[in-house]
């Protein structure tokens, strides 16, 4: 795999993970998690979304994600490419442990350990 390629894949992977902890930063704030609380599909709720910074930089940032992996998906084969979603997996279960506090258990290591083995292996295969 070209070094190009690798960036694109991993840019992307972080863009996606990233995008995640600003939803769950949106979705926290007091006025949304009324509005959600009251009905998640209302027209109240979904202008609140709407409003919000930090969902609006999450779909951004998924935007941003989509832009490159579709660039990435261009030189790879998606057999490769797509095992490299696996790190979104271990990298957003970081991310919310050191942005929200949540814990980070064995089994939580353990798997983010496998997943990040795993796509080490395909990756050095190809």
């Amino acid at each position: 795999m070209k070094l190009a390629t690798l960036t694109l894949v991993l840019i992307s992977v972080l863009a996606s993970a990233s995008a995640q902890v600003l939803f769950k930063l949106g979705v926290s704030a007091p006025a949304i998690r009324a509005a959600l609380a009251e009905a998640p599909l209302s027209i109240n709720a979904m202008v609140s979304l709407a409003r919000s910074p930090a969902v609006l930089g999450g779909l951004l940032a998924y935007a941003l994600a989509i832009l490159l992996w579709l660039g990435a998906l261009a030189e790879l084969e998606l057999s490769v490419a797509y095992p490299f979603i696996g790190l979104g997996v271990a990298l957003t279960t970081l991310m919310g442990v050191l942005a929200f506090g949540e814990p980070f258990t064995a089994t939580k290591a353990f798997a983010s350990v496998l997943i990040v083995s795993g796509i080490g292996v395909l990756a050095l295969a190809s």
